[in-house]
């Protein structure tokens, strides 16, 4: 009585899942991974962030993130299964899926830590806001399969929360590529002197063009 009592214990949960919500589940778990995964990346982030609206903003979605992970991981449990770290962790308990995905995201951490001591304050924004931004079009990737699955297997529920999320993940990426592109240019000004930038150049020579041309349009109207 006592071993099967044991044995209903272990049994895995995903088991008894038929093929659909395995699936799901499956595909859930590895994004409930990449959310805890990337509450570590972000907290991190922000530490080493000075630059007042692109911290705010990394603040903001730090709290999506941790919204994102908690209606995942409520999702799973409503189909049946149990938040992991993935396909190769079945019947984990919670903790294994966020040890997972933040195990990851110390190894991450401790080299861009390592990265910002070397490199300029600029630098070290750019380097960050690059690895955000492909870390959101993984996220995207992954609720929009999970999104176009449930749709075309009739989980509407899951469908509406993949959809929302990706919303939420594509609005980040946008602004993360806006940001590089500004933070780019704040490099060029901290590390590449006026004299060396030909956007620079010209601007000069068209202003002292615009001048001349405008002394000569004076002459003739004397004329």
């Amino acid at each position: 009585m006592q071993a099967e009592q044991t044995n209903l214990e272990r049994r895995d949960p995903m088991a008894e899942l038929n093929e659909r919500d395995a699936k799901l589940v499956q595909w859930l778990n590895e994004a409930y991974a990449k959310e805890a995964e990337l509450e570590v990346d972000l907290t991190a982030h922000i530490g080493l962030t000075e630059k007042p609206a692109y911290k705010k903003r990394l603040q903001q979605h730090l709290k999506e993130t941790k919204a994102h992970k908690r209606q995942v991981s409520s999702r799973i449990k409503k189909l049946g299964g149990s938040p992991t770290g993935g396909p190769d962790l079945p019947g984990a308990p919670d903790a294994v899926g966020e040890l997972a995905g933040k195990a990851v995201a110390a190894v991450k951490g401790q080299v861009g830590a390592a990265r910002a001591l070397v490199t300029q304050q600029a630098e070290t924004h750019l380097r960050n806001a690059q690895e955000e931004l492909r870390e959101e079009h993984i996220e995207i990737a992954i609720y929009s399969r999970i999104e176009i699955f449930a749709t075309d297997v009739g989980d509407r529920e899951t469908a509406q929360l993949a959809r929302s999320i990706k919303r939420d993940e594509e609005r980040m990426a946008k602004f993360l590529s806006a940001e590089l592109g500004r933070l780019t240019k704040t490099v060029v000004k901290a590390v590449v002197p006026a004299d060396q930038r030909p956007r620079a150049r010209r601007s000069k020579s068209s202003r002292g063009s615009s001048g001349s041309g405008t002394g000569k349009r004076r002459t003739a109207a004397k004329w």
